[in-house]
């Protein structure tokens, strides 16, 4: 079975994971509203690779019917009344903000609409976390930077923070989010 990644934002970390997925045989969908961004991206892959890539224009991202959302373009993407609409069966993506919310507590009114809706949704600043220790090992070791080593330390950095909420979630019936201002020490609005 394929698994289907829907990406809207091509910047430098979302073209990086696109890549990474592309390479590791998924399917994909893209958007980014600079159409240079997408075609540097799709002139980065190999012919094979590319062949499992269709972009949509960025309000087009939120019908997609994907095993993942990634979000990886800035700010408000999900708004409370688009969580119940989704087609996704997780959301994880590094995008600052990507819920549409003016407060802290809208945000958790839209994480519980996504879990009510039984889309599991890892909150963008952990998912960030991975973002920053990858930043960190490829500014430290330079030409030596390999991607794969990175995403490995990632993994098992943030990993099993990602674990513990997921699973805390499931058996306490409650939005990943709100589980994850309970474990993570300062992340209260």
């Amino acid at each position: 079975v394929e698994t289907m990644v829907a990406v809207p934002g091509l910047g430098r970390i979302g073209s990086r994971f696109a890549r990474l997925v592309a390479a590791d045989g998924a399917r994909l969908v893209v958007s980014d509203k600079d159409i240079g961004k997408i075609d540097g991206f799709l002139g980065s892959l190999p012919p094979l690779e590319r062949k499992l890539v269709s972009v949509l224009a960025p309000y087009q991202m939120l019908d997609v019917v994907s095993d993942v959302l990634c979000p990886c373009a800035p700010g408000a993407f999900i708004s409370e009344s688009s969580a119940h609409a989704l087609k996704c069966r997780v959301v994880v993506g590094p995008a600052d903000g990507q819920f549409h919310a003016d407060s802290f507590e809208e945000e958790k009114r839209i994480a519980a609409a996504l879990f009510r809706a039984g889309i599991s949704c890892v909150p963008e600043w952990i998912v960030s976390a991975g973002s920053a220790i990858h930043g960190l090992l490829e500014s430290a070791q330079g030409s030596a930077f390999d991607v794969r080593t990175a995403v490995a330390r990632t993994q098992r950095t943030c990993g099993w923070l990602t674990d513990e909420i997921m699973q805390a979630s499931k058996r306490l019936g409650r939005s990943p989010i709100d589980v994850a201002i309970e474990r993570v020490p300062g992340r209260a609005a």
